[in-house]
């Protein structure tokens, strides 16, 4: 299967035609305009595919290129599971940013960021310091 025709499959899987302004489906209709154009489409078709204006489809493209070059977080995250089911490289470093607040002998975390599903599954709500990092840090690669 061709990327147009896998792209066709995730605007029905995510109804993207619809009209709705959730930045959710928002986001992720704008990556897949941005998508679509690198693969030649022409903004016509584009358009076709989500039954919107050219206009639109052009206005989308620009913000997606300025949200991936603010790296913006949340925009990131939205678009991150489309662009692994398309094979897509992350134009972005993945950065996890943790907040570590003390207040007596309790300390919360706060972890913001990319974070690969199966590292998440191994999170228990308890855990010691050194089994966080140890589940948070295991895969990534020693230089």
């Amino acid at each position: 299967m061709n990327q147009v025709e896998k792209i066709k499959e995730i605007i029905v899987e995510y109804d993207l035609r619809n009209k709705t302004r959730i930045p959710s489906m928002v986001y992720r209709r704008q990556y897949l305009f941005y998508k679509l154009k690198q693969l030649g489409l022409r903004l016509r078709d584009i358009a076709e595919m989500f039954d919107m204006n050219h206009c639109s489809i052009l206005y989308g493209m620009n913000r997606h290129m300025m949200w991936s070059k603010s790296k913006d977080q949340m925009y990131l995250n939205v678009i991150a599971p489309i662009m692994r089911e398309l094979g897509d490289e992350q134009p972005y470093e993945e950065t996890l940013h943790i907040d570590v607040k003390k207040t007596g002998i309790i300390k919360k975390i706060t972890i913001t960021g990319i974070i690969d599903p199966v590292v998440l599954d191994n999170l228990k709500e308890y855990m010691t310091m050194g089994e966080l990092c140890a589940n948070l840090f295991s895969n990534v690669e020693k230089s």
